[in-house]
């Protein structure tokens, strides 16, 4: 799913999933970003396919927080 280029109709299709935006270029790694806060926008099993699509290649996140606000999903960093 984020492999190919995104274009203005995909972004809104991704993005209106469960009806919240997803940081698409951060959870790609394409903007760098540590830290993610999903943990307010009601996630559901489609928007954790296209968050676990995206994140798989992302070497700089560190911390994705997408579950209720007292659960975090850390995701380990290996050297490559």
């Amino acid at each position: 799913m984020c492999q190919r280029p995104l274009t203005t109709h995909s972004l809104f299709a991704l993005g209106s999933v469960d009806g919240h935006a997803l940081q698409i270029d951060e959870l790609k790694g394409t903007k760098p970003t540590e830290k993610i806060d999903l943990s307010n926008s009601m996630l559901f099993v489609a928007s954790a396919i296209i968050i676990a699509s995206c994140i798989k290649e992302n070497g700089v996140l560190k911390e994705l927080k997408c579950a209720h606000p007292h659960s975090v999903c850390f995701r380990e960093v290996s050297a490559h």
